[in-house]
Parts: C-alpha cells; structure tokens; sequence
C-alpha cells in the first residue's frame, strides 16, 4: 500500500516569453512496502496573451470618465462662485448685498457717510426691500435737490395699505441716514407747503412714478397698488442716497 509521505513544489525559474507554457515541477515522497519512491510531475501554466485593442479601450474610456468628473467639479464649482457673486453688487454708489431673514429677502446697501472735504467717514447700513436695479423702471421726471430740510410727507391714500407702517418706518431709517431728524405726517399737505420744507405727497394712480411740481420741492410719487406704495417710496429713497454720490440712478 502506497502512502504519500511529502509533497514539494518546485517554481521553474526561467523566464518565458508571453503566450508560452511555464512550468512549475511537483515532486511528492511515497512510502511503499517500507520504501521511499519519489514522484515528479511537471504543471504545466498557458498565460493568455493581452489583447492591446481592449487594453486600448479600457485605457480610453478611464480616461474618458475621469474627464467628465473633472467637468462636473468644475462646473459646481463655478456654479457656485457665480450664485455667490449675483448676490453682491453696486448701485447708485452703494454696495449692495442680499440677505434673507425669516424667508423674506432684503437688500442691505452699505452707504457712505461723507466729510466736508467729500471724504469717506464712515459707513451706515440700510435696508430695502426690493432689488434696487428692478426699480429703475419707476420713471422719475424733475431734478432731485439734495436737501436736509424737514420732510412733510402727506401719505392719506396710503393710510389703509397694511405695510403703510413699513413704509414709514423705512422712510424714516433713510429720513436719519441724510441727518433728517424730522419727518411729519399730515394729510392736508399741497406743494402750497414746500417754500421752507421738503413735500411728498403719494398718490393712488393707474402708474408708478416719481414727478417734481415744477421748480418746487415738491415731488408727488404715484403708486397703482398698495403692494407698489413701499417700491415707489424705495425708488425716491434710491435716487436721493445715489444723488448724494453723485452716481447715476
């Protein structure tokens, strides 16, 4: 009875060329009948030649995939920075940037605070409501004096609008960014009222618009609903601060 005893593997050494036979030799130890007998056994490994035109595929489509990855960062990236950028921009010689609170956005202009000499004091922060470059279309039609007179503000067709409050309130932060400390509300104003004072008078319409009464300083700002009384209001505050710069509006 033949009983294995040992078992060796013996790597052939040489180098073969691609496509031919390597060999590894097997050696294995029997005992028989009491004696040793050795065993030797070639194993035989056919490599498989590469295929260079579907090496050449695999190596262009990684190539491929790794291109269209490259793009898709690129364009999230860029996507990004733009996003970022529409946010910040300068109008009427303000610096603007839009910012949203409780789901509601606001535009936060930074405005210079000018010295005698014209020059940059200091800086204070307003808020609007509405994207300053859409109120251009709100026609303005006269010739804005800078002023810093009182500011008599006859706002009775306003008066039952639900943001009325938020228009005074606004008007009255822009009213203190010019050193304005006094605004007054009265429903009897006319231009008859504008000789020492600045009037405005708001004025239910079929348009939006701002129109100086003659050479008086006196401007009537037309509004077509509740919703447009705050844009018109805006759109003057808008053209007194740019006024101020001495920018286009």
């Amino acid at each position: 009875m033949a009983k294995r005893i040992k078992r060796d593997k013996k790597k052939n050494n040489h180098e073969e060329k691609k496509g031919e036979q390597n060999k590894d030799i097997v050696r294995e130890v029997f005992e028989v009948n009491g004696e040793e007998k050795i065993v030797e056994a070639e194993v035989k490994h056919v490599e498989e030649p590469v295929d260079e035109k579907t090496k050449g595929k695999e190596e262009k489509i990684t190539k491929i995939v790794l291109i269209f990855l490259g793009i898709a960062v690129l364009t999230i990236v860029a996507t990004y920075f733009i996003v970022s950028n529409m946010n910040y921009f300068n109008y009427g010689g303000m610096e603007f940037a839009k910012e949203k609170y409780f789901d509601i956005n606001f535009y936060h202009a930074k405005i210079p605070i000018y010295g005698e000499q014209k020059n940059v004091l200091s800086y204070t922060n307003l808020f609007f409501r509405n994207d300053p470059r859409k109120l251009k279309g709100i026609n303005f039609e006269g010739d804005l004096e800078i002023f810093s007179s009182p500011i008599l503000i006859n706002d009775n067709e306003t008066r039952s609008c639900s943001d009325n409050s938020i228009n005074r309130g606004e008007f009255e932060l822009f009213a203190g960014v010019l050193g304005i400390k006094n605004v007054e509300y009265n429903a009897g104003l006319s231009c008859d009222n504008s000789d020492a004072n600045t009037v405005l008078i708001l004025k239910n319409s079929n348009r939006n618009a701002i129109t100086q009464i003659e050479d008086k300083s006196c401007y009537v700002l037309e509004f077509n609903s509740c919703d447009d009384s705050l844009k018109v209001y805006e759109r003057f505050m808008l053209i007194s601060l740019a006024k101020v710069n001495g920018a286009d509006y």
